[in-house]
């Protein structure tokens, strides 16, 4: 990490990370932190996912996570019930509702996630279906292209009994 995020992650873990001002520097430190640095940070934060679960860590690993492909169980499920467990365990008004409004986007990402997932599905379902088609067209083609052969074989023999008879 450079050393302003790492500052502002700093501040956020030294004040636990349950209070506003502090879940709000966690995220300025994510903003300044490159892509690379947010997946090592959110890979630390699963790695002590289960030694320590107060409401500072999950609202950090649910943060992190919103801002990091590819890390752990990324999904927006894992967001929205971190932030439901945090969301329980604070005190603060304030960040009660910042958690709230977390929870909203954390459903948004869901639903896209969802919608996401069933297109994906969907994607795969009918190439199978176009897959599976072009290989019944194909297997057409070449029964067609035998029939051809043996109409050419049978006109070429009627021909031949044809220029015999005349003969």
């Amino acid at each position: 990490m450079n050393s302003q995020s790492d500052n502002s992650a700093a501040k956020a873990e030294e004040k636990g990370g349950s209070s506003l001002e502090s879940s709000l520097a966690y995220m300025e430190g994510l903003a300044k932190m490159t892509s690379l640095q947010r997946l090592e940070e959110c890979q630390r934060l699963v790695r002590l996912k289960d030694q320590e679960k107060g409401p500072g860590k999950q609202i950090r690993l649910a943060l992190v996570l919103m801002t990091t492909d590819q890390c752990a169980d990324n999904d927006a499920k894992l967001i929205m019930t971190l932030l439901e467990k945090a969301m329980t365990q604070v005190e603060d008004p304030q960040l009660k509702k910042f958690l709230a409004y977390q929870q909203t986007l954390a459903s948004r990402f869901n639903q896209k996630d969802l919608h996401q997932r069933r297109m994906i599905a969907r994607i795969a379902k009918l190439k199978k279906i176009n897959y599976l088609e072009r290989k019944k067209r194909h297997s057409c083609t070449d029964e067609l292209e035998k029939t051809r052969e043996k109409l050419e074989a049978l006109k070429a023999i009627e021909k031949s009994l044809n220029h015999t008879e005349v003969q």
